[in-house]
Order: structure tokens, then sequence, then C-alpha cells
């Protein structure tokens, strides 16, 4: 590999790591994958954005390892009873896996330190087992908890570390730590100190990296075994919109 500024040729990474991060927007998203890279390559959409922007990617050489960070699309906005909406997203996620040249190593998906986990996020999880398979967050999912300079300020009145308030979640929460195997990292993307955004992004990447040996990447291969719930997702999209336009013509008849 040539580099052109300076005509010296540098090896090319040895490794390389594809991560596709997944959430509602707002969830912190562009943010923690600007902290992975160590620079800014995307721009926060914020929670009202309609997640039909396109696909972006960045990469930096790490400690001889190639980072890649996929920014997938809003799906937790994705209005599940508008076929077109749907197929939408579904062509964004197409985008995603292309962009990932073919596959990810894990499926970063973000939660946000503060907020309720709603039943908006229970349905923008279950969309992402539709899919991308039922056992994708089990296989290859690391919770990426945004919004991480609150939980320091809340740890600073009740000296909770992160492990231990993770240990104590209930309910959907508790459900969904314990689906992902308990892998999760706390991010606070607003930090200067780049010591603490080194030990972050390094966490992050050692649990991934423990991911490999099991699981491998999830690939082409997996995500055309999840067609299936694709296609149901897609199907069930034009139902309802079939029983709400039939919901329409008996109102106006009954109107008549």
């Amino acid at each position: 590999l040539l580099c052109w500024e300076t005509g010296l040729h540098i090896s090319p990474p040895k490794m390389s790591v594809s991560l596709l991060l997944v959430g509602m927007n707002g969830n912190g998203k562009s943010s923690t994958g600007n902290s992975i890279l160590g620079k800014k390559v995307f721009t926060p959409r914020g929670s009202n954005a309609s997640g039909k922007e396109e696909i972006l990617a960045g990469s930096s050489i790490i400690d001889d390892k190639e980072i890649r960070v996929i920014e997938g699309p809003g799906i937790g906005e994705t209005n599940v009873n508008d076929p077109e909406d749907v197929k939408l997203t579904l062509s964004h996620v197409k985008d995603a896996m292309l962009l990932g040249a073919g596959g990810f190593n894990a499926v970063i998906f973000l939660l946000r330190y503060g907020v309720r986990f709603t039943k908006q996020e229970k349905d923008t999880l279950s969309m992402i087992k539709a899919i991308f398979g039922e056992n994708v967050i089990k296989d290859y999912c690391v919770i990426a908890m945004s919004f991480g300079d609150t939980f320091d300020s809340d740890r600073a009145e009740n000296n909770m570390s992160f492990e231990l308030w993770c240990e104590n979640q209930k309910g959907d929460v508790k459900n969904l730590f314990d689906e992902c195997g308990h892998r999760y990292v706390l991010f606070n993307n607003k930090s200067t100190d780049q010591w603490a955004l080194r030990i972050q992004r390094d966490m992050l990447l050692s649990i991934v990296d423990k991911l490999q040996p099991i699981n491998g990447p999830y690939s082409l291969n997996d995500y055309d075994k999840a067609e299936p719930g694709r296609r149901r997702l897609l199907v069930s999209s034009k139902l309802q919109l079939l029983e709400e336009e039939n919901q329409k013509v008996v109102d106006n008849i009954n109107e008549t």
C-alpha cells in the first residue's frame, strides 16, 4: 500500500472489524460511531429524524486494525403499518449489508441511559429480529449504552458502577441483557478525555473479538436465511393497510 502524501509504503492493517449500529434515532448512533472511530464521521440525526436518510459508513486504523462502522437506519421510526415505509427500511438495511462488505462482526444496539425502555424500544428489537433473524440478539448483539455523561453524574451521587446498575435491572431491560449474554458497554460521547474514550472503545472491541470464535461474522448467508422474517414483516404491513382501508369503507357506509 503506497501513501501518496509521503511516498512511503505502508503495510495494510492485519485485521478488520465491521460493526453495524442499530437502534432508534436519538439514542446516540452517530455520536457513538464517532467515538468508536475516534473522529467525526456521522452527524447526529436526533429523535425526530425520519430514519430515511442515506446509510453512511466510516473507518479508522487503530492499533493495526481497521475499524469499520456502518450507521444503520432508524429502524424504530419505521411505520410497520405502511408497506412503502417497510420497503424503504429493508432497502436501507440491504445498503448497510453491502457497505459492510457482506457482513458484520457484531450488531451494536444503542440504548439511551436515563430514559424508560418503552414499547417502541421493544418493537424496534422485534423488527431487528424480523430483519436479521430471530437469534441475532443472542448471537451477535452488543449493547452500547449512550449518555454515559448522565450516568457519571448519577454515579457521583450513588457510587454505583455501570456493571452493578446493569445487574440491578428488571423486566424488559433485564430480559434484553440476558438475551445478549450481558454484553454491554457504557459510552460517554461527550468526554474530552482521550484515555477514557479509548477505554470504552477497547472494551467494546474486546467483547466483539470474543464473539468471533463462537459465531463468526454475521454474513450475507445469515441475512439470506432471515428472508422469511422480512417477507412476514412486509405481508403484515400490507394486511394492516388493507384492514384500515376496509374499516374506512365500513365507516363511510355507516355514515350514509
